[in-house]
């Protein structure tokens, strides 16, 4: 109760927005006050244009238009953190809230969920989407769901589950992405794009369902102690690895792949307990535990049956990858798979669908 009143009275005394001009924000050369009053106000295909840095405590809710978010350099965060079960931004109905060309940061701290997009055709271009309670077990950094969208430039970091699509979601993150129990998530035909690292304690990243795809560049479970799982497949869902996937529990297992689930990873496989397992069999790696011939060239195969299966990289490309920055040349497939993982604003729909 007590923290219940603090709660109270600390959204009492706080303006929705924390601003220090008369406007914060305009449309069409229209000022307004609050973020709030101008996505209120904003009718779809308008333009939300950013006139200095604010910070928002009042939830954003987009259903069904389409608002371009002009940063103009600003930096924007709406933090529900302290509401109870908040979402920091929702975008539902097919609705868009998508970011123009140019400079400018925009991050959510949420309660429960970072950003949020429900329903087909509804998008969302964020910075970075965090989350903050550690007794929500379903608190999710970035949720798409039935279809929705997301495209994050930066990190997302969840207490439960850094990044979640589901029925049909698409998740893209060009950041890092961290999670509590699981990093990274693609259930029911979705799929989530990670440019850079997945780490969670329990599982790094796991894929459930057909057709869905979880692609990340290092993955790993950071528990030391129980069952952990670098990389969870099963149920005809995929996994693409670029980098290394491990973990750090003596129990715990670097892949595991069930009901022809299907796992490739480029560089390596290091885990602290098992190195693989298939269908309840374990392979430690040497050459007697491969299938021959190998079912995908350039890559040693393991497999139970001929279904689900790993591939491992015979030839480490990783540190190919790594070199992209300092204008290393790609081999072509790398190359072009790279280019498809690229933040090319302002084409998400183009990023994601790939």
């Amino acid at each position: 109760m007590a923290l219940l009143l603090a709660t109270v009275m600390v959204l009492t005394l706080m303006p929705a927005t924390s601003y220090g001009a008369t406007n914060v924000c305009e449309i069409s050369g229209t000022g307004y006050p609050t973020l709030e009053s101008a996505f209120a106000a904003g009718t779809s295909g308008q333009t939300v244009t950013i006139l200095q840095d604010i910070t928002s405590y009042e939830p954003i809710l987009l259903n069904g238009k389409e608002i371009t978010l002009d940063l103009s350099g600003y930096t924007l965060t709406v933090d529900t953190s302290i509401v109870p079960n908040s979402t920091a931004l929702t975008v539902s109905g097919g609705g868009k809230l998508l970011l123009a060309a140019g400079a400018g940061e925009f991050h959510l701290k949420g309660w429960s969920c970072g950003v949020k997009a429900d329903g087909s055709g509804s998008t969302a271009e964020v910075t970075s989407a965090q989350t903050y309670s550690w007794t929500d077990p379903n608190s999710i950094a970035v949720h798409a769901i039935n279809q929705g969208e997301i495209y994050v430039a930066g990190s997302a970091i969840g207490s439960a589950c850094g990044a979640l699509a589901e029925s049909g979601g698409q998740i893209a993150v060009v950041g890092n992405v961290t999670g509590g129990p699981v990093g990274a998530r693609a259930a029911g035909g979705s799929r989530v794009t990670v440019t850079g690292d997945v780490s969670a304690g329990t599982k790094g990243i796991e894929a459930t369902g057909q057709d869905s795809m979880v692609i990340a560049q290092n993955v790993s479970a950071t528990d030391t102690t129980g069952l952990t799982y670098g990389a969870y497949v099963e149920d005809k869902a995929k996994a693409l690895i670029w980098g290394i996937c491990s973990e750090e529990s003596q129990d715990g297992i670097g892949v595991f792949v069930n009901s022809q689930g299907e796992v490739t990873v480029e560089d390596a496989i290091s885990p602290k307990g098992t190195y693989i397992n298939i269908n309840g069999q374990t392979k430690d790696g040497t050459i007697l535990d491969r299938t021959e011939p190998t079912t995908k060239e350039g890559y040693h195969t393991y497999s139970r049956q001929t279904v689900p299966t790993v591939w491992f990289g015979s030839k480490p490309v990783y540190r190919i990858m790594s070199a992209l920055s300092k204008g290393a040349k790609l081999i072509p497939r790398l190359q072009m798979h790279w280019q498809r993982l690229r933040w090319e604003k302002p084409k998400p729909s183009a990023f994601l669908r790939t």
